[in-house]
């Protein structure tokens, strides 16, 4: 009777391709929904629009870096402020830094100018005084500018830590058009 044959190197040339098709790098993982802001019917999914001003939301197709939409703030007076948030409270990345990043198309804004930010409650969802934050105030995005990417890091994600919420927003005193496209919550 004669033995089957048996290839070992085949058998593991096939596992170590597998095995690279199934690694997902743990680094640069997207944890935002609709980050190029295609998807909506009246509002885009995901997406939560707030203000305490007068200032007028939109998803807009006015203008856009990909595809067609972006997400507009036009702040007429410089009381209150308006934001765009998402939150994210699925396969938090404990003990990780987080890079919050937009594309971001300013007119004529003048005042203390737009924001990114980022906050970290361990609470679900976040509730009260937020427990970590990052933002991009130390950086004056304000004036006439084309798309320009901006960057926010969040060093160390608390190991309690259970709700992520990301901000695009006015901050007081502030008065112009912003454009906000292509954006990314990303752990390394």
């Amino acid at each position: 009777m004669k033995k089957p044959h048996f290839n070992f190197t085949g058998l593991v040339a096939c596992t170590l391709v597998s095995l690279a098709c199934c690694h997902k790098d743990p680094d640069n993982v997207q944890m935002l929904i609709n980050t190029d802001l295609e998807v909506g019917g009246s509002q885009p999914n995901a997406w939560i629009a707030g203000s305490n001003s007068s200032g007028s939301l939109e998803w807009t197709m006015e203008e856009a870096v990909s595809a067609k939409h972006s997400l507009k703030i036009n702040q007429t007076t410089t009381t209150g402020s308006s934001y765009w948030m998402q939150i994210c409270n699925h396969d938090i990345p404990l003990g990780r830094d987080l890079i919050f990043s937009a594309k971001i198309k300013g007119k004529n804004i003048t005042g203390m100018g737009v924001a990114l930010d980022i906050r970290v409650d361990n609470t679900v969802p976040g509730i009260g005084a937020g427990s970590q934050y990052a933002n991009s105030h130390k950086t004056v995005i304000a004036g006439d500018f084309d798309w320009t990417t901006y960057t926010v890091k969040l060093s160390n994600l608390n190991k309690d830590a259970k709700t992520i919420t990301v901000f695009l927003s006015t901050l007081p005193n502030t008065t112009g058009t912003v454009y906000f496209d292509d954006i990314s919550l990303v752990h390394n």
